[in-house]
């Protein structure tokens, strides 16, 4: 992990350096400044993270999934999938007619 965050660093210092003297005169930069901006971007723009799951393998649990389940889930994982919200289990107690 440490040597392709070291490769990555490098591969934006060499980018830099070929395309932004050329395009906009900016001085080239060193391999401790492109560090420099690679963890200014993260510490500005998140860390990032991949999902544990695609969406489309979420979207097949989730039908699967009884209301009860899908409750539970969107209680725990709201956050990280955008195209889950309440009404969907809203829906499914209106129709099973089991409202609260």
């Amino acid at each position: 992990m440490i040597i392709g965050f070291l490769l990555f660093t490098v591969a934006v210092m060499l980018l830099w350096n070929w395309l932004m003297p050329v395009l906009f005169g900016i001085h080239a930069i060193t391999f401790w400044q492109a560090l420099g901006l690679l963890v200014l971007s993260r510490l500005l723009f998140g860390w990032g993270r991949m999902p544990t799951r695609y969406p489309h393998e979420v979207r097949s649990k989730w039908e699967t999934m009884t209301p009860e389940e899908r409750k539970t889930f969107f209680q725990r994982h709201h956050h990280h999938y955008h195209w889950v919200d309440d009404r969907d289990a809203t829906k499914e107690e209106q129709k099973n007619g089991s409202n609260e």
